[in-house]
């Protein structure tokens, strides 16, 4: 990272960090880069306090075999954030010894990390490198990427084309208040979110962020028992290029500006139960599926308390492309109940309960 110090390559391993207080640092505990291949090992990161940090309290880069559980985070400027590879390139390098040699470390890719009753809250200060409360993230180059020497700024090779991504990393009970993202898994594999608090306060102006997001050809395990509330983006939305292998159950998403659910491009089956999920949009949908037309992966959606607001345009459920079954559910304070674009979609519907609503389906 500084001129005149040249890196091995040794990772550290077998650390504790606990009972710490830091206040007023740019960031708590971090790492400004990594050499790719080298990966420190056994780190524990608990009890300590961290407050009004200008960017992350936590940033781990490059780090496996973690726990960062029971922290206490306030007014951060981001919680915590873990990286199987820099987002910024210039940090990550591929040789040592100010580069007279190459550094042939093996590339992984589980990272056994379990982040865990923390308690966070994040302040909109324009630093991080996401304003999110947890921030899972790996990246998919492809094409090779210039790597720089840190001393003087010359090329001095290139990291190779990969998918880089981040695997098992568990977000558990974890109770956030924030002013951006709540968890954010960006091409991160065999993660879960489960049992999560995720309360929305203090959105910077003209700002759109989700509580539960899954993006950039990410596959979770499983999203159940959180409760997400006053997001003003989705409560929990998967992108285009990621999936959800399941199931998603059990949540309680409330006030969502946009929709409670939004599943952009799932190519798996999936089941999503049990869930309560409501917007306060007029015009957004609080459940909307759009998986592909030709997905014949099925979408089950049953069991789930879904309502809109009193005048809302918007429908309970609206299937824009995909195969689904929807049935047993309680729709309630919307326009239309069902609402399926048939040309691109297929469904069943039965055992549907509807209340305050003009027009229980619409098929187009």
């Amino acid at each position: 990272c500084f001129g005149g110090i040249y890196m091995d390559g040794t990772p550290m391993k077998n650390i504790s960090i606990t009972g710490c207080s830091f206040d007023g640092v740019p960031r708590g505990i971090g790492i400004h880069s990594q050499v790719l291949g080298s990966y420190h090992d056994t780190v524990d990161i608990s009890e300590n306090t961290f407050s009004n940090t200008l960017k992350e309290a936590i940033l781990l880069l490059g780090f496996k075999n973690c726990t960062i559980n029971n922290n206490e985070i306030v007014d951060c400027g981001a919680g915590i954030t873990v990286q199987s590879i820099s987002n910024n390139r210039d940090y990550v390098l591929t040789k040592v010894f100010e580069g007279t040699k190459d550094y042939d470390g093996e590339i992984e890719y589980d990272f056994n990390t379990e982040i865990k009753g923390n308690s966070i809250s994040i302040k909109n200060r324009g630093k991080a490198l996401e304003q999110a409360a947890i921030y899972v993230y790996g990246a998919n180059l492809t094409v090779d990427k210039k790597s720089y020497r840190p001393s003087n700024g010359s090329l001095w090779g290139f990291i190779p084309k990969n998918n880089y991504y981040i695997s098992n990393v568990r977000v558990e009970e974890n109770d956030i208040t924030t002013s951006g993202w709540g968890i954010y898994f960006s091409d991160a594999q065999n993660c879960i979110a489960k049992n999560n608090n995720i309360v929305g306060k203090n959105f910077p102006a003209k700002k759109v962020y989700n509580g539960i997001y899954v993006a950039t050809y990410s596959s979770i395990d499983e999203i159940s028992g959180n409760v997400i509330t006053s997001m003003q983006g989705n409560g929990i939305s998967v992108s285009s290029l990621s999936t959800v292998k399941g199931p998603i159950e059990n949540n309680v998403v409330t006030k969502a500006a946009y929709c409670a659910i939004k599943l952009d491009n799932v190519k798996n089956s999936l089941t999503i139960c049990n869930n309560t999920f409501a917007t306060k949009s007029k015009t957004n949908n609080a459940v909307n599926i759009d998986t592909g037309k030709n997905n014949k992966n099925r979408i089950t959606l049953s069991g789930n308390k879904i309502s809109g607001v009193s005048g809302s345009k918007a429908s309970g459920v609206f299937v824009g492309s995909g195969t689904c079954t929807i049935k047993k559910n309680k729709i309630e304070k919307v326009n239309v109940g069902i609402q399926v674009v048939k040309k691109n979609s297929s469904y069943k519907q039965s055992g549907n309960t509807y209340k305050t609503v003009k027009k229980k389906t619409k098929v187009e």
